[in-house]
């Protein structure tokens, strides 16, 4: 089962930008980045939402790996 962590790991991947970019746009340090992606730091509920928003995907999406029943 893919994690919060993996789903934004691939986002990052598929678009070919690097951790350190997403992190400044997600106004996080790397370390704080990839301490989030590794599982030894959570997510804050706004850093979750920045990453979402920054990787053009729906924060349901990130959290559940499903379409956003809700979306338009």
């Amino acid at each position: 089962m893919m994690t919060v962590a993996d789903r934004a790991r691939q986002c990052i991947e598929e678009s070919g930008r690097t951790l350190a970019d997403v992190a400044a746009q997600v106004e996080l340090s790397p370390s704080q980045f990839t301490k989030s992606l590794s599982g030894t730091r959570e997510f804050s509920a706004v850093e979750l939402a920045r990453v979402a928003a920054e990787l053009g995907v729906s924060l349901h999406w990130l959290l559940t790996g499903q379409e956003d029943p809700v979306a338009l």
